[in-house]
């Protein structure tokens, strides 16, 4: 009889037993729930931290690409160019390797050019033009007279200059510039460059060179004016943009909240940086001086939320305040341009 009793009391689980087993599973769902969410929170955290760190090392290299190789225009430092271009558009102008237009609330200092047709950029941020021949070189195969009017202009083969392409001839005393008509045909690599008026946009205002190019000591390339600047990206968010000889804008990258440049002077010209100054403090005269650039950006992530509350950074010796809670990081560098440095 006792025996029966206890196989009965047995049966089901009763309600303490019900309500202790929801408590436990309750606990164990939190901190499975808790361990996913700061796992997320830490993924997305760092996911944006890599993400600032790859976007500032991509926009760094294209910078600085383009600055090692400012005022190349021959075998010197000071090649006089000249521009047989039928334009006066700022990009086509040789007089400086880079040039800077310091952003503000109030505008940019000195006055932007209206020529560079920038579409939406940025009044806040800087504006940095930078000029280079291009480090692919081929040398002439013959010799071009002073007050030569011939179109033709025989080079070796695989110049890789294109129709329409901005082209520098160049050597120890001079440079000219001026827009390649077409190329030469024949087997394997083209062999001529052609040099004429009433082609392309801009064009040529003349064939002749104004300066006699030898065989032995003249080479050709194609040459660059690189603008860079801040507009708002396909994204929405705020981009460092690039146009190249006034050509089609390209986005680089994007979570560019702020873009600044400095500029060393070296006017000895003794290959010593003597100071840095901002676009808006540069005379005129200080330009040619420059021998390195030295940028900082702020970027930011694209998540909100990713930190407790807004980031305070010191960017260009003041203090900016995020406006939300997005991941952001300054970075900083210093460019040397190699065809200033004596």
């Amino acid at each position: 009889m006792d025996q029966g009793v206890a196989q009965r009391r047995q049966r089901g689980v009763g309600l303490v037993e019900i309500m202790v087993a929801l408590v436990v599973g309750m606990l164990l769902i939190t901190g499975v729930v808790q361990v996913y969410t700061g796992s997320r929170t830490s993924y997305m955290l760092q996911d944006d931290m890599a993400r600032l760190q790859e976007n500032g090392r991509f926009a760094f290299y294209l910078l600085a690409q383009d600055l090692r190789m400012a005022g190349y225009f021959g075998c010197r430092r000071d090649v006089p160019v000249t521009s047989m271009l039928d334009t006066t558009d700022t990009v086509f102008q040789f007089g400086n390797p880079v040039t800077g237009y310091e952003g503000s609330a109030s505008g940019h200092s000195p006055a932007l050019p209206v020529d560079l047709d920038l579409t939406d950029v940025d009044s806040g941020n800087d504006v940095l033009i930078v000029q280079r021949a291009d480090a692919l070189q081929t040398r002439l195969t013959s010799t071009i007279d002073e007050t030569s009017t011939s179109a033709v202009i025989h080079v070796e083969a695989g110049h890789g200059i294109s129709n329409g392409d901005i082209v520098m001839v160049s050597d120890c005393e001079a440079a000219t510039v001026f827009q390649a008509g077409g190329s030469g045909a024949g087997p394997g690599n083209p062999t001529t460059v052609i040099k004429n008026t009433g082609q392309g946009d801009p064009g040529n205002l003349s064939k002749e060179f104004g300066h006699a190019y030898n065989e032995d000591s003249a080479q050709i390339s194609k040459v660059f004016t690189t603008v860079f600047y801040v507009a708002p990206g396909v994204s929405g968010e705020p981009a460092l943009f690039r146009k190249v000889n006034g050509g089609t804008a390209e986005e680089l990258i994007d979570g560019v909240e702020r873009f600044h440049v400095d500029y060393g002077l070296d006017p000895a010209g003794a290959g010593r940086v003597i100071r840095y100054e901002s676009a808006a403090d540069m005379s005129a005269a200080e330009w040619g001086a420059v021998s390195s650039v030295r940028i900082s950006l702020l970027l930011r992530g694209r998540r909100d939320n990713m930190v407790d509350e807004p980031q305070s950074l010191l960017f260009n010796g003041e203090v900016v305040d995020g406006a939300d809670r997005r991941l952001r990081s300054v970075i900083t560098t210093t460019v040397a341009m190699r065809n200033r440095i004596r």
